[in-house]
C-alpha cells in the first residue's frame, strides 16, 4: 500500500522502520516497546490526522493516569506517567505540527512535560525572555548549591525540541554544570524562523543568562545537535567573547546548504517520514524553490565566517550520515581556530549507530565540555 504524497515510503516500510528503531533510535528512545507495537498495529495509513490521533489516544491515557496519581499524592508514579504522556504526545506531533491535530498533540506534549518536570531533581525553571515583541521560552536547571555554576546552552534540530533534551541536561548536571535549553529558529516555541540573522535569539538568551548570579559568566558553553549544530558553530565565532566552548554535533555549515546536497538529502530513506515538510517548516516556506533559496543564504562560508577565530570546538558526526553531509565537518577543520573532531566511520546521523546500540556520545561530549570550561568532574 503506497502512502500519501508527502512521503516516498509505504505504510509497511514506515512500520518496519518504527519497529527497528524501538529502544535504539530517535524518536523511539525511551518509549515502552509495547506502546509502540500497540499503535503500529492500529495504523492503517500515514495520513497526518490519523497518525496524531492514534498516538494521542495512548498518550492521553497516561496523562489522565498522571493526574489521578498526582491528586492522590503518589508523586513519583505521577511523574513517570506524565513523562510517558509527553513522550507519546511527541510522537503524535512528529516530526513537526503542520496540522491542527498535530498542533494539539504538541501543546499536550509540552503540558505533560511540564507536569512531569514539577518533580525533577534538580528542579526545572521555565524561563520567558522578552524578544522583539515576542518571547523566547527556555528551560533552566542548575546543580545544587549557590554557584556560580558553569552552564551549557544546548538544543536539538528540526524535530528534537527543548523538551527532548533531558538526556543532555542530566549529563551536564551530573558533572556539576547547569543546563539551559531552547528551541532553534523555525521549531517549537522559538519566536523566529531560520534565517541568516536568527542567531540573535541565542544572543538574547545569552544576555539573559548573564543576569543570573547562579551562573559563572566565564564558563558558558554551547552544544547543538543536527541542524542545531549550525547555530552552535555560528555562535562559536560570533559570540566568541562570551562563550568558553562549543560542540558541533552533526550539522551543516556550507555544503549542507547547497542545492545538490539538499535535493539528495530530501530523498533519503534514513529519516522516518515527512522530512521535506520538517525542513520546509524551519524557514516557513512551502515550495522546493523557496526552500533552496532560503537555505543558500545560511552558508557560513558565504557569510565569511569560517576563517575567523572561534572558541574551542568539538566536531562530531558519522561518515554515513544521509541527513547532514560529513563534508561540513571537514570544512570546519580547515579554517579558523584549531578544533577537535571525532568521526564515526560506520556511524549515521550525529554518529549514531545504524545497527545496534549507539555509544555514549553525549557522555563523551559532556566530558569534553568539562575539560574546556574548567569544571572538576564528579
Amino acid at each position: 500500500m503506497k502512502s500519501t504524497h508527502w512521503t516516498d515510503k509505504t505504510l509497511a516500510e514506515v512500520k518496519a522502520d518504527i519497529v527497528a528503531r524501538i529502544g535504539l533510535r530517535h524518536p523511539f528512545l525511551g518509549v515502552d516497546p509495547a506502546i509502540v507495537h500497540e499503535v503500529v498495529e492500529r495504523l492503517t495509513s500515514l495520513e497526518r490526522d490519523l497518525w496524531a490521533e492514534e498516538w494521542s489516544r495512548v498518550a492521553e491515557r497516561f496523562r489522565l493516569q498522571g493526574e489521578a496519581l498526582a491528586a492522590s499524592g503518589e508523586v513519583s508514579r505521577a511523574a513517570e506517567d506524565y513523562f510517558r504522556a509527553y513522550k507519546v504526545f511527541t510522537l503524535a506531533r512528529y516530526p513537526t505540527p503542520v496540522n491542527q491535530k498535530k498542533r494539539q498533540a504538541y501543546r499536550r506534549a509540552v503540558e505533560s512535560y511540564l507536569a512531569a518536570a514539577r518533580f525533577f531533581d534538580p528542579p526545572l525553571e521555565r524561563v520567558v525572555i522578552p524578544f522583539e515583541e515576542k518571547s523566547i521560552v527556555a528551560y533552566l536547571r542548575l546543580p545544587p548549591g549557590s554557584g556560580p555554576h558553569p552552564l551549557v546552552m544546548h538544543w536539538g534540530g528540526i524535530d528534537m525540541w527543548k523538551e527532548d533534551t533531558r538526556q543532555g541536561a542530566e549529563a551536564f548536571l551530573r558533572r556539576g554544570m547547569g543546563s539551559f535549553t531552547m528551541d532553534i529558529p523555525g521549531t517549537g516555541e522559538c519566536p523566529v524562523p531560520a534565517s541568516p540573522t536568527a542567531e540573535r535569539v541565542f544572543s538574547a538568551a545569552l544576555d539573559y543568562i548573564l543576569t543570573r548570579p547562579e551562573v559563572d559568566p566565564k564558563r558558558i558553553a554551547v552544544q547543538g545537535g543536527s541542524f542545531g549544530a549550525y547555530w552552535a558553530a555560528k555562535l562559536a565565532i560570533v559570540e566568541r567573547a562570551r562563550l568558553r566552548a562549543a560542540v558541533f554535533w552533526g550539522g551543516p555549515v556550507h555544503y549542507g546548504f547547497q542545492p545538490k546536497w539538499l535535493r539528495k538529502a530530501l530523498k533519503t530513506r534514513s529519516y522516518l517520514f515527512d522530512f521535506r515538510q520538517a525542513r520546509f517548516s524551519l524557514f516557513g516556506v512551502k515550495s522546493l524553490k523557496a526552500y533552496l533559496e532560503a537555505s543558500a543564504q545560511m552558508s557560513l562560508k558565504t557569510q565569511g565566517l569560517l576563517d575567523l577565530p572561534s572558541v574551542p570546538m568539538l566536531l562530531i558526526n558519522g561518515k554515513r550520515d544521509e541527513l547532514q553531509t560529513i563534508e561540513d565537518l571537514y570544512l570546519l577543520l580547515e579554517g579558523g581556530s584549531p578544533k577537535t573532531a571525532r568521526v564515526y566511520p560506520e556511524g549515521g546521523h550525529m554518529g549514531r549507530s545504524l545497527v545496534g546500540p549507539t555509544p555514549d556520545i553525549q557522555g563523551l561530549i559532556a566530558d569534553w565540555i568539562v575539560d574546556n570550561v574548567g569544571t572538576p568532574r564528579r
